[in-house]
Parts: C-alpha cells; structure tokens; sequence
C-alpha cells in the first residue's frame, strides 16, 4: 500500500469517528446545552468544529507515522490497540456529555481519554517524536476541555442525572415547556428548576407583579428561580436569581409600560425577541449591604403590558473570607444563564 493511501485511511478513520461524535453532539447545542450554566471563559460554539476537524487531521497524520515506520516493535501493536481505545473514549464522553447529559459522569470519562493520550503520546515517542507531538494539542485541547467541563458540572447542579423526557424526542431530554395560553406564549427551560405561578417576597425582592412597580396593579404569570442560596457565615449571605414573566390590563399600567420608573429603572434600548420589539429597562435598588439588579424586558401586546424581567438581589456583606465564599463570577453565571431562556421565548398567538 502506498504511503497516499496509508495518509488518507488514517485522516478519513479519524475524521469519521469525529463525525460519529457529531452525531450525539449537534441535537443538544441549540437546545439543552444553550440552557447550560457557563464559565466566562465558555468558547463561541463556532469554534468547536474547526478545532475539532483539526485535531482529528493531526491524529490521523500521527496514526500515519506509526503505520508508515519501517520499525519492527511491540510497541506498534501497543500503539495502534491504544489508538482505538482512545477513538472509543471521544465518542463515549459526546454520547454521555451531550446525548445523555450526565455532566459528572462525562467529567470523569474526559480524564480518561485524557489519560489515554497521555499513553499514546509516550508510546509514539518511542517510535516516531513527530508523531509524538502531533498529538500534543490533542492532548492541551481535551485538558481544556475537562476543565470546562467540570465548571458546566458544578455550575449546573442537578444536571448530573437523566430526567423524564417531555416528549418522544431526546433532543429534548433535559428541557421542558412553559405555556400560557391567556396571554399566548411559551418559552423553554432545563428540566431541573421548577416553575411557580408566584411571586415570592425573598429580602429585598418583593412580590409585585413587576419587579418595584408599587401602587400598581398586574398579574404574576410565572417565576422560575434560577438558583437561589442562604449562608450563615460565608459569602454570599443569601442570593437568588429568577426570571419572572408577567402582564396587566390595567389602563395605567398599559400607558406607562414602556415608560422608567423614576429612581428605579432607567432605559437601556431596545430589544427583539421572536420578532416582537420590547423596550428594555434597567432595574437597580439597594438597601444595606444588600441589593437588588436586572432587566425588564417589556412589550404591549393584546392591549395588555406584558413584562419578561431578569432579575437578581442578594447580600454584598462580606465578614472574614473563607475558601467556602462562592466567587461573584458563579453568581453572575447563575444570572446571565436567564438569557439563554429569554432566547426561547416565542408567541403562539
């Protein structure tokens, strides 16, 4: 067999199980991994595919090498066993990570197949150094990796087991379906936070119909607390986010609905969602060392005032740190993750 031919079979046997990995991957961006909880440092998902595509050529071109090398050694034979494993390895963590959605599980399967280029990496050294470094951004790629995927692990608590599914299709396993009929839309959310009719007062969070809108009447439609945490001596002393959708045909409240509250929301711009222009509000209030930020999305629709805000209070009291004091990063990630269900919101009539 030429040596051509011997390239390609190795860059087409990688390229092919990355396509397999594509398989269990593609479904679940758009839906259960865009609800994910991200670290700041989360890439564009654009960027994994050409990352991908790239490594696997590098990985072929290396599987190439150790073929093509005219050495007789056991260490071959060890290498090309120690190959498919690895190939085997990257496609199980796409199926557990992003098919089965068992975040932790995938964790502990990515050091694994860390592990295992690590393995390959000595074994090819011994037969060919440039097949060796090859496979090194393999290797830093799949590091990052982890390290990504441990953040979405702990940043995500309840993603690490398999929920009922709403529907036939596993796309869908990890998400679910808030609809209201009355006011006609609906919008999606993972599977693991849970939705109430009410509006709860928690510190300085009351339980108007919109966030600060006293001596105003309206109708709480749904809350969906996003993450929500009570310390007693560690940072933060309490936090909650939410999302909370809402709406009133009252006259005033539909003639001031794009208009600020005065001292507590100032106007940020505009907004489109499903192709509905809302006016977008800033809400900021403190009280002592405690305080109470976000977004009021708002929009006038079938002559009533509908409110989608994005919210969050907490306190900002801090006494001696601690290693248990929870970074304002997690928190912020907690929070920013509502515009990813803000993303979903769609009109049905």
């Amino acid at each position: 067999m030429t040596k051509p031919i011997k390239l390609i079979i190795s860059i087409v046997i990688c390229l092919v199980v990355g396509n397999i990995g594509t398989l269990f991957t593609m479904p679940s961006i758009a839906t259960w991994y865009a609800t994910l909880n991200k670290p700041g440092f989360n890439p564009p998902n654009w960027i994994f595919a050409p990352v991908w595509t790239t490594l696997f050529i590098l990985m072929g071109i290396s599987l190439f090498l150790i073929w093509n090398n005219k050495i007789k050694s056991g260490n071959r034979k060890i290498f090309f066993v120690a190959f498919a494993v690895n190939l085997i390895l990257n496609v199980l963590w796409s199926l557990i990570f992003f098919s089965l959605h068992l975040t932790g599980l995938a964790f502990i399967e990515v050091i694994l197949l860390a592990i295992s280029i690590i393995i390959l990496i000595l074994l090819s050294w011994k037969i060919s150094k440039a097949a060796a470094w090859l496979l090194v951004p393999y290797l830093l790629w799949v590091c990052f990796a982890s390290f990504l995927n441990y953040n979405i692990w702990i940043l995500n608590p309840g993603q690490t087991v398999g929920t009922e599914k709403n529907n036939s299709s596993s796309t869908e396993a990890m998400i679910k379906v808030f609809k209201n009929e009355k006011y006609g839309f609906q919008f999606s959310y993972p599977a693991n936070l849970i939705p109430s009719s009410e509006f709860k007062k928690y510190h300085v969070l009351d339980s108007e119909w919109r966030a600060e809108a006293y001596n105003s009447t309206g109708t709480p439609i749904v809350s969906l607390p996003i993450f929500q945490i009570e310390n007693t001596s560690t940072y933060p002393r309490f936090f909650d986010a939410e999302l909370r959708v809402s709406a009133s045909t009252g006259t005033k409240e539909v003639r001031d609905c794009l208009i600020n509250d005065p001292n507590i929301q100032a106007p940020i711009g505009d907004a489109v969602i499903d192709g509905i222009n809302f006016k977008v509000l800033g809400i900021q209030d403190a009280a002592t060392m405690k305080y109470i930020e976000g977004v009021s999305y708002r929009t006038i629709r079938n002559g009533a005032c509908l409110a989608i805000e994005k919210l969050k209070t907490g306190s900002i009291y801090r006494d001696v740190s601690s290693t248990k004091d929870m970074p304002d990063s997690v928190l912020d990630s907690y929070y920013n993750s509502i515009d990813n269900i803000i993303k979903t919101f769609k009109f049905i009539k």
